[in-house]
């Protein structure tokens, strides 16, 4: 009789820091930044389609779960035209922020539109790391073990991944 053949199970890979900061990115972009920017980062035409068709002619900033407006009580400066939120990947469109710093503040700082610094610093980098893979930067591989942060992200230069 021959011998059975044991065969082992792969060992589960426990997905590296950056890979889980990208993941809650995601969750985060999905909630937070999709409805302006799409769900796929491509901009507000994008945004636009998740729309029922009679809706799509929008030009404020607004959501489902966005707090309650009193439209009749509300000053202009409360609210605001967003024009056309901008593509968040492809070629050049993040460049014009220069390195992974800058983008981070500016993101802190204005985003999401209707309520900025909404998140706390930890879910905002999370949110860059997520921009940064969609636009092809290997974080792991620049990264290593770490988290994208403050005391890394300048090195990421936007201009050249």
């Amino acid at each position: 009789m021959a011998p059975l053949a044991l065969t082992q199970e792969p060992a589960e890979v426990e997905p590296s820091i950056t890979d889980t900061q990208i993941a809650l990115g995601k969750k985060l972009f999905e909630k937070n930044c999709a409805v302006c920017h799409g769900a796929t980062a491509l901009g507000f035409v994008e945004a636009k389609e998740a729309f029922p068709e009679e809706d799509r002619r929008c030009y404020r900033c607004h959501r489902a779960t966005t707090r309650y407006i009193d439209w009749l009580n509300i000053q202009d400066n409360y609210m605001f035209a967003i024009g056309d939120p901008p593509a968040l990947r492809g070629e050049r469109n993040l460049k014009k922020f220069g390195n992974g710093l800058n983008l981070f503040s500016y993101t802190k700082s204005t985003m999401p539109r209707y309520e900025p610094m909404r998140l706390n610093d930890s879910e905002y980098w999370a949110v860059i790391a997520y921009l940064l893979n969609l636009n092809d930067f290997d974080l792991n591989d620049i990264l290593g073990d770490d988290a994208l942060g403050e005391e890394n992200a300048q090195s990421i230069i936007l201009s050249s991944p």
